[in-house]
Order: structure tokens, then sequence, then C-alpha cells
């Protein structure tokens, strides 16, 4: 049995002790006084549910190298579930993607867990940097993805179409159908989350802004919403509208969108059909215009404690409300028969000492 010791943060256990990691599983834990254990803070594992690449890979490649490549570049930075996300795209290419995901699903030696389709159900006004393949819903389309692929997120625009039959079977699957990449108005989106939309994608960012007279669909979430993801490289939104965000939204949660050009330096790249420039860790496709995030979960766990939110906040924000979000309950907690997924923090300055995945050590400084 491997021991851990340190101050041990997590939505059940706040306290100064020692884990016992056996068979890939916490199978103790004993608190102890401060001067026993280790200088360091010991969390769950980071949790990702939308991210779409790294290190020049793109999730869209779909090739076993390019998933290989992401999801060790996101496990070395702590990401121990890992969602690669699917852009708008011709159905052979989002099977293609499908097919080769479900190889990584059904090995648990690595951290992909499930596939998020960012689309292609999503409003063409709002298409962002996703290539022009938005179309309206098809739950025969989807039927054929999860067939190869366990899928637990999709991002969909309510008003393009009659979702009810799409919404069912979400429901029936056990997959989150969120609000994204829409013009969706206030009304339409309170109908949504009504009828059972979960929440939204990249709150703020490929939606109408909020309006005093005209709330919009953020106001819809700020009012209705349970869950809705975020991106907090504090390039997509501003350190206050994140916390105005955390006080309004019940469990709001961080979410990277990194994308192939996460780890690059700076300068020009190819983004899918897109050229872009990275600059001071974010992707343009012109000068103002977002075309994704450079920042892991990782960094954004860093970001939020640099902002003002305490390290419970920040955790429960990159790990265990996504865990809840997506109704996996043995990961993002840390207590006995739960997954040994564990960070290991420098207790002042947040470097990574350590990645436990499944109980194995795949990173040591």
């Amino acid at each position: 049995m491997e021991k851990i010791s340190g101050y041990i943060l997590s939505n059940s256990t706040e306290f100064y002790g020692e884990l016992g990691v056996e068979d890939g599983k916490i199978v103790s834990i004993v608190e102890k006084d401060k001067y026993e254990v280790d200088d360091c803070l010991i969390m769950p594992g980071f949790i990702d549910l939308h991210s779409h690449g790294a290190m020049g890979y793109d999730v869209m490649d779909a090739s076993e190298e390019s998933l290989k490549e992401i999801s060790e570049f996101h496990l070395r930075q702590g990401t121990t579930s890992y969602f690669p996300t699917a852009l708008t795209a011709k159905q052979d290419d989002i099977l293609n993607v499908a097919e080769i995901c479900n190889k990584f699903v059904k090995d648990e030696n690595n951290n992909i867990e499930g596939l998020h389709l960012e689309g292609p159900f999503i409003n063409n006004q709002k298409l962002g940097a996703q290539p022009k393949f938005a179309r309206d819903y098809n739950v025969n389309e989807l039927k054929d993805v999860c067939n190869l692929c366990s899928v637990k997120i999709i991002t969909a625009a309510p008003e393009i179409g009659d979702y009810s039959e799409f919404l069912d079977f979400c429901k029936d699957n056990s997959i989150n159908l969120q609000i994204g990449h829409s013009v969706a108005g206030y009304d339409k989106v309170c109908e949504a989350l009504d009828d059972g939309f979960c929440g939204c994608t990249h709150l703020f960012n490929a939606m109408i802004g909020l309006h005093h007279r005209e709330p919009g669909m953020i106001g819809a979430i700020f009012e209705k919403g349970d869950y809705a993801e975020i991106i907090c490289d504090l390039k997509h939104v501003h350190p206050s509208v994140i916390k105005t965000s955390f006080k309004n939204i019940p469990n709001l949660y961080a979410v990277s969108d990194t994308c192939a050009a996460t780890g690059m330096s700076d300068g020009q790249f190819t983004l899918g059909e897109n050229e872009v420039y990275i600059e001071d860790g974010a992707v343009y496709l012109e000068e103002d215009v977002l075309a994704g995030s450079c920042a892991t979960i990782y960094d954004m766990f860093k970001n939020l404690i640099k902002i003002g939110f305490s390290q419970k906040e920040a955790y429960l924000m990159t790990s265990y409300r996504p865990a809840q979000y997506i109704k996996n309950n043995e990961i993002g907690d840390i207590k006995e028969g739960l997954k040994a997924n564990i960070v290991v923090l420098n207790d002042k300055n947040y470097d990574m000492n350590a990645v436990y995945l499944n109980g194995n050590i795949c990173r040591m400084n």
C-alpha cells in the first residue's frame, strides 16, 4: 500500500492527513498532526469536460496518436479525467472521432472517459471558430455516434428546430444536453432549461450578451441554471465576471476549451480550416476574436486562486462540480473506495509535485 501525506482537500475531507492507496483505490484516510505530514496539498485530480487538443494535435485528427498525445499532455498537467471534444463537422468525421475515442474509453490505463460533442446541432450565426457544418437536430446521427462511443455531453442550440425527440434520447442515455453556440433569447433558454437542457457551454462566449432590458441566455442561466461551464484563462472572461457568475450559478465549473495550439509557442498556427495566431497564452482568429484557450485546468485552478478564490472554491470548480455534473461519484472527491485519481501540489506556490491515475504515478517532480 502506498501512502501519501499532506493537507488533504476535497468535498468530503479537509485536514492534514495520510491517504492509503492500493489497487487503484483510496483504501484509507487518516487524520494527522500538521508536523507529521509532508508540506503539500493533496486534491482529487482535475476534470476537463471540454477540450479539443494540445501540442499540435487535434481531436478531429481522429487518430490514436493524436488522442494519446493530447490526453497524456493533459494528464501531466493533472487532468485525470479528460473528455475529448468533437467540433461541428461532417457526420463521417464525427464517427471517425467516436470510433478512435472508444478505444481509449475501454482502456482504464488512460484518462479519457467519454466524448463531448460541441455541435453539429448549433446555430450557424454563432459558429465562432467552428467549421461551417451546423445542422438541425438529427437523432439518428446521434444514435450512430453513441453506438461507437460513450457520449457524455452535447452542446446544442435550442432555437434551431424541434429538439423533443433528441432531448428524450439524451435523457434516456444519461447524456447532458447543454446550450451553446446559440442566439436563443431569454424566453427560449428558460423553456429549454425547463424541458431538460442541463446548462450552457463556455458561459458568455458564442452567445448574445446580457442587457438590462434583454437578459438573453445569460440572464436565463443566472436565474434558472444549476450548472454552467466557463473558461477561466482570464482571456475569455474578465475575473470580475467569473466572480459574479460564481455567486449566481450554484454549480459553475471550469473548462479549458484548449485547442491544438496549447503547449505551443507564440506565432502563426493552422487550426482546422482556420489560420490563427497565438499570443500571450490565447488563440485568435483575428484581432480580439478568440478561437480557443491555451490554458489547462491546472492553469485555471491557479488562475482562480490568483483572482481571489479560496483553495476550496478553486477545487470545486476544477474537479468536484464537473464530476457531479456527469454524475460520476467515483471521481472528484477523496473518500475510501473512490478512484485514486489525485494531484499533489506544493502547498506554497502550487507547483505540481505528482499526479496519480488509478493509483499509479504518471508524473513526479
